[in-house]
């Protein structure tokens, strides 16, 4: 009984430390803000590095957690007179985008090499997320397409901007602190 509480404080303390360290990293130590929402920061390899010592629903509580306090610090209201596209663009671009980092751990298991598992989980935490946004932003400049022309194409571009840097940036850094923080099972 001792050793089941014990073990839930460190998970749970763990889990505040590295919700607090991608706060302050995706709040404080942004490379580039992009002017309709979205930035180049290290801000999710925390929360992946978690996902990936604990596990699915762990993590995904954590980005769940993350995501409303983010929300609540730094609002990002969607350029739309409509209700419903504004819910819909902030459960897309905060609580799903965020949540589906505990998607990392789910190659936790498998027979693949530590960099595979890390590069799948990486990879489709970041697809996620990339496709979250693609659907948010189609449906909230569907009518005003900055500089006219084609809303997919627009969307495509400008959440790629940031998105493929901040894909690089976790998959290097979780490469490069492996073997300090990732407790895979064998």
């Amino acid at each position: 009984m001792m050793v089941n509480f014990k073990s839930k404080v460190i998970t749970f303390s763990e889990m505040s430390i590295m919700i607090s360290l991608s706060f302050i990293l995706h709040s404080f130590f942004k490379i580039l803000e992009m002017p309709n929402g979205g930035s180049i920061n290290f801000g999710l390899t925390p929360l992946i590095i978690f996902s990936f010592r604990r596990n699915l629903l762990m993590g995904t509580i954590s980005g769940f957690i993350l995501s409303i306090i983010y929300f609540l610090s730094h609002p990002y209201i969607p350029p739309t007179d409509n209700l419903a596209k504004i819910i819909f663009s902030i459960f897309l671009d905060y609580i799903l985008s965020y949540s589906c980092v505990g998607l990392a751990s789910i190659f936790n298991n498998c027979s693949f090499n530590n960099k595979i598992k890390i590069i799948f989980g990486v990879s489709l935490v970041h697809i996620i997320r990339f496709l979250l946004f693609c659907t948010s932003g189609i449906a909230v400049w569907y009518v005003n397409t900055p500089f006219g022309g084609s809303v997919i194409k627009y969307v495509f571009i400008y959440n790629l901007t940031y998105c493929l840097p901040n894909f690089i940036a976790d998959l290097l850094m979780c490469f490069a602190l492996q073997k300090l923080c990732f407790n895979f099972k064998k």
